[in-house]
């Protein structure tokens, strides 16, 4: 059965009259009597009775009316949803990131404009703080954040990897246990200003039932780096393992056991796309983060 017949019987079973039906529709009266004809034929009912005088539901037509409405409105629906969808999608959409999702944003950038070509992506860097409160006031459409929390979807994890000296044993090592690093002090962003990867790290080390030594806080990776190349018997964590050091006295490498923190998508509450979203930014084939 096609949707026109469905309108057509709804059309008239609401007039009683296939005039005032067809006029409601735009379309001429013997195009609405088509309609109600093949409908009739298709479901093997006669849904009305005619005369010149009158037109009326049939019990049969009374019954499915109630069901063809509920029908209508349903793809009535999809469609909303579809067009709203295609303006979220297909104009600009701003994305909350974080510092060091290099390759997972990459990813869910280009299945993004996949799935909707016509779109312009702008990339708004910022803290969980910040980019939980544009999601909440409507000036994010999304955002990606690391760590636990209320609300979100967890899309995948992050590692942290170890940043330790070149001279040191566990350069040489394929990952680190937190055991090789007792002769050197960890150094940490402070918590205020990476309370993640500052509660992540202190956590992986508490596991062995040692409290690190402690050197001063990291205000730049960079700059840190430098200073444990240079003869600091330190080392220090970072978001994710694509993370290149400016000099060839330091190495990344994993930690053993693996550190890793979830990272979690933000939508707006009434997000319409977040089917979408969520997919796009989920981990490819292969990726096992």
């Amino acid at each position: 059965m096609e949707l026109r017949e469905l309108r057509s019987f709804v059309a008239v079973a609401e007039e009683l009259h296939f005039g005032r039906a067809a006029t409601r529709l735009g379309l001429v009266q013997p195009a609405v009597s088509q309609h109600l004809g093949r409908l009739e034929r298709e479901l093997g009912l006669r849904l009305l009775e005619r005369s010149p005088h009158r037109v009326a539901l049939t019990a049969a037509g009374r019954q499915l009316l109630a069901e063809v409405r509920a029908a209508l409105a349903a793809i009535d629906r999809v469609r909303d949803v579809a067009d709203t969808i295609g303006r979220r999608l297909g104009h600009t959409i701003r994305i909350g990131t974080t510092p060091g999702l290099d390759k997972r944003l990459a990813d869910g950038v280009t299945a993004l404009y996949e799935s909707a070509p016509g779109s312009e992506l702008v990339l708004v860097e910022g803290d969980a703080v910040a980019n939980t409160a544009g999601v909440a006031s409507g000036a994010l459409d999304a955002a990606l954040v690391r760590g636990t929390g209320p609300g979100g979807v967890v899309v995948g994890h992050d590692p942290i990897s170890l940043i330790v000296p070149a001279a040191h044993d566990t350069a040489r090592m394929g990952a680190v246990p937190f055991a090789a690093l007792s002769d050197l002090r960890l150094r940490l962003p402070a918590r205020r200003a990476d309370p993640v990867l500052h509660d992540a790290v202190l956590g992986w080390c508490a596991a062995t039932g040692v409290v690190p030594r402690r050197g001063r806080d990291v205000v730049s990776v960079d700059d840190a780096a430098l200073e444990i190349g240079t003869g600091g018997r330190e080392w220090t964590a970072v978001h994710g393992d694509t993370w290149h050091p400016a000099t060839c006295s330091v190495v990344l490498r994993p930690a053993d056991p693996a550190l890793t923190v979830p990272i979690r998508l933000l939508l707006p509450p009434d997000a319409r796309c977040t089917d979408v979203v969520v997919e796009a930014f989920r981990p490819r084939r292969g990726d096992n983060r």
